[in-house]
């Protein structure tokens, strides 16, 4: 939070691109790579410094790779994508380097995977019922 304090401070012609990188805090449906939920925070407070500072370039980069050869052919696709300095703003990378950015695409209903959600009801909970209360002694 204080670097975007110091960020909104400084006057610059060419305002820093930031750079927010991660380790599974998303998860790439194709891969089936879990996400940890306990990482993703970052991405959303990422997003939330784009809409409030939309001078600042940042971006969000998510590794999936933990050790290996398969992170070190991570890293080099996040170096690639650094030096490029293209217009993405999220990408992963997964399984030997390949790359994933968000799109949208058109889906058929038979092509989705959840089943349709039924209406909600309002459910009557049973009262809560206590037995027993006193004193008792610690044995």
């Amino acid at each position: 939070m204080e670097l975007l304090h110091a960020l909104s401070a400084h006057e610059e012609k060419t305002p820093p691109r930031l750079w927010f990188i991660t380790r599974r805090a998303q998860s790439v449906p194709m891969t089936g790579s879990p996400s940890h939920r306990s990482r993703a925070p970052l991405w959303g407070f990422a997003r939330v410094a784009t809409n409030e500072l939309p001078r600042y370039r940042f971006t969000l980069a998510d590794l999936g790779a933990e050790s290996g050869p398969k992170s070190r052919l991570e890293l080099d696709g996040l170096l690639s994508e650094i030096l490029a300095a293209g217009d993405e703003y999220e990408v992963a990378f997964r399984r030997q380097g390949t790359r994933y950015l968000p799109r949208l695409v058109p889906a058929t209903l038979a092509q989705a995977t959840h089943p349709r959600a039924a209406p909600a009801r309002r459910q009557r909970r049973p009262r809560a019922v206590l037995h027993r209360l006193g004193r008792h002694r610690r044995p």
